[in-house]
């Protein structure tokens, strides 16, 4: 019987938290509830690493961040939802989900000579898909901050 040679990784959490910086970590729990994770979907495209790499170089995507870690509104969380899936999908900043959706449709469609189907999964999100979508990031990232007056599921 032979065992696994492989080294075991030791992660410095202090060192690792200063790499990162104060704003990165405590916005750690938004990155993670909209890359997708158990209570939330994650959208085509958006992987683990690309919300952490913005919460790096955007303090743009942290001010969006912001308003899922605090006590929000249903249209703050929609709004902000929205600006942070344009970040992560390489939208500008002047796009919103829909005009960004159309302007890949389009994409889409001249690069494939018109023979091959689109498929609606590798598009954008809508905006209102989106707005479900960060209702639940929202709720999700509360429930971790044990803040129980969170939105309404309903409002």
């Amino acid at each position: 019987m032979s065992q696994s040679k492989s080294a075991v990784k030791i992660w410095d959490i202090k060192a690792t938290q200063a790499a990162l910086g104060g704003d990165v970590c405590t916005s750690l729990l938004f990155a993670h509830a909209i890359g997708g994770c158990d209570t939330t979907s994650s959208v085509f495209s958006v992987g683990k690493v690309q919300p952490l790499k913005k919460l790096i170089e955007s303090s743009d995507f942290q001010q969006q961040a912001a308003v899922f870690l605090a006590q929000s509104t249903a249209k703050a969380v929609k709004k902000a939802g929205e600006k942070a899936l344009v970040q992560l999908l390489g939208g500008e900043s002047k796009d919103t989900l829909d005009s960004l959706r159309h302007v890949k449709y389009m994409q889409k469609l001249s690069s494939h000579s018109g023979t091959m189907a689109v498929q609606p999964q590798k598009l954008p999100p809508t905006s209102s898909a989106a707005k479900f979508h960060s209702k639940r990031v929202y709720l999700q990232v509360q429930e971790w901050k044990h803040l129980r007056e969170a939105l309404s599921p309903t409002a």
